[in-house]
């Protein structure tokens, strides 16, 4: 029976031991995002109206981190028609049918997910993967024919620790 017993705490000692890995990936590099500033809308030259944002990233993280980022929700890639982000630059080419009519004005809010860290960079984590999470807001407005303008801008990032 004593026998019995010293299994079950060597196995529970074990398994308590193996999962306590320390936070290298989120808790010692802290956000992904520093700042995010609009910076222009202006038409492409596809007459397409394109967002420019500057970011000022974590310097640990390599250029295809941000790469790969991909929209939340099917909210975000409805009104998205393409997004590029770099380790400074996200752009956004937004839908036809996001953009408002001449003197009108609309609420966006972008959502875009960001990989687990330890996929790109040397880190660890207990758990399953983690996911960071960007969101823009701002409201766009079509002052005159082909003339826009974005005011109230304001970003979030959110970390989601990976299940345990």
């Amino acid at each position: 029976m004593k026998l019995k017993y010293l299994l079950i705490l060597a196995a529970v000692t074990s398994f308590s031991l193996t999962s306590c890995v320390k936070d290298t990936c989120n808790g010692a590099l802290g956000n992904t995002f520093q700042s995010v500033e609009y910076n222009s809308v202006l038409l492409n030259a596809d007459s397409l109206v394109t967002i420019n944002v500057s970011l000022a990233t974590l310097d640990d993280l390599p250029t295809d981190y941000f790469t790969d980022v991909i929209p939340l929700d099917d909210d975000t890639d409805a009104i998205t028609n393409t997004v590029t982000v770099t380790k400074t630059n996200l752009e956004l080419i937004l839908t036809d049918s996001t953009v408002p009519a001449v003197s009108e004005n609309v609420d966006l809010i972008f959502n875009f997910v960001f990989g687990d860290r330890r996929n790109y960079i040397d880190c660890q984590h207990s758990g399953s993967s983690d996911s960071y999470f960007l969101e823009l807001m701002f409201n766009l407005e079509q002052v005159e024919a082909g003339v826009f303008e974005v005011s109230q801008f304001n970003w979030n990032e959110i970390f989601a620790a990976g299940h345990l």
